[in-house]
């Protein structure tokens, strides 16, 4: 079984975003517009980590869950006004959907 860590992409990732936002600003030669492309390069670095860095930990640890994964596949057929075509039956423990779920989905 594979062991699904974040170890190795926090790493990895940490490491390019470090090397564009510390190490690169370094190499940028002299001349009048210095300052903007080392500014421009800081900011790209930590803006682009962070952004990387949310999306990868919300991914992680979801904060909404899906508690009934049939109830979506129930109401989109009803909500596309097209549930006679898929003849959809609502289990016992699912409530009909009505069309004011559907701006719920």
């Amino acid at each position: 079984m594979v062991s699904h860590s974040l170890a190795l992409p926090m790493i990895c990732f940490t490491t390019l975003w470090a090397l564009v936002g510390v190490v690169a600003p370094f190499l940028v030669p002299k001349g009048p517009n210095r300052g903007v492309i080392v500014t421009s390069l800081i900011l790209t670095a930590v803006c682009c980590y962070l952004f990387w860095l949310i999306a990868i930990l919300a991914q992680a640890n979801p904060l909404f869950v899906n508690r009934n994964r049939m109830t979506p596949c129930l109401v989109i057929p009803t909500c596309w006004s097209a549930g006679f075509y898929f003849n959809v039956t609502f289990p016992k423990h699912i409530h009909t959907p009505s069309p004011l779920d559907c701006s719920l989905i």
